[in-house]
């Protein structure tokens, strides 16, 4: 009788902390509910004290990275003042599932369509040139809001010396996510001014001629690589004070593809 009791006072706990556990599990899944109901009251509340005619469009759900695919998994529909779109704005997920990002995407960002496209159809590698890819710095690159289409000088900062490596060398593709704006928003000097929104500068692609590839890769491995920008009438001032230097220092490197100046570099 007493083992009997003990085996029923076992089983009324055990179905009392069940049906505690299903309660919990309950309460959170509702609370999570009433967070989410909270946060789009919140939203939607914020968008109609502005005014204006609301649409849905497609924003990230996270950050997306050049070269993945759109899906449900990484984006979602959320309201929008229509005013405060940005132009291309994708209104219907279908003109974006399954396409790929050609420029980064931050999290809670509307997904723009001239964003979308692989790499491959952004670059073009002019006749007689190779595209290569450099690490580089903000700090490093004028800023980091360099232009593609720019021409750039490319120095090498050693433990003891600063060289040029490269003169007048084209810009195609940069990391900073501006490739893709609208010219009208710079200045002809390759470089974007004001508050635009970017992307930090963590590479460049740069068009140089094939003998000069190896010296470009040897200079990014063992150096600082530094992005000058020259303005009009410049570059040839740079290049002839570079070249003084190493004649009285005696320090000029040796090798093809160390300099290229009067527009090698394209």
């Amino acid at each position: 009788m007493a083992k009997t009791r003990r085996i029923g006072s076992t089983r009324k706990r055990l179905v009392i902390a069940i049906i505690a556990g299903a309660a919990a599990a309950g309460m959170m899944y509702f609370y999570a509910g009433s967070l989410e109901a909270q946060a789009n009251a919140a939203q939607s509340a914020a968008i109609e004290e502005y005014g204006g005619t609301r649409t849905e469009v497609l924003v990230a759900t996270r950050d997306i990275f050049a070269g993945e695919e759109l899906s449900a998994e990484n984006t979602t529909m959320m309201p929008w003042l229509a005013d405060l779109l940005p132009r291309g704005s994708i209104t219907d997920p279908s003109d974006a599932y399954g396409a790929t990002l050609a420029i980064p995407v931050w999290s809670n960002e509307p997904i723009l369509s001239v964003k979308l496209g692989g790499r491959e159809e952004l670059i073009k590698v002019p006749d007689g040139l190779s595209a290569v890819s450099i690490p580089i710095r903000d700090d490093m690159a004028v800023g980091g809001s360099l232009l593609p289409g720019s021409s750039v000088d490319v120095y090498a900062i050693g433990s003891s010396q600063v060289r040029l490596v490269l003169a007048d060398v084209l810009l195609l593709e940069a990391s900073n996510g501006l490739g893709m704006q609208q010219a009208g928003n710079s200045e002809e000097s390759g470089v974007v001014l004001g508050g635009s929104s970017r992307a930090a500068l963590k590479w460049v692609t740069l068009a140089v001629r094939d003998e000069s590839v190896a010296e470009l890769l040897h200079a990014a491995r063992d150096n600082t690589l530094c992005l000058v920008l020259p303005g009009q009438n410049a570059g040839a001032a740079l290049i002839q004070h570079t070249e003084d230097s190493y004649e009285t220092t005696d320090d000029a490197p040796e090798g093809p593809g160390v300099v290229q100046s009067g527009g090698q570099g394209r």
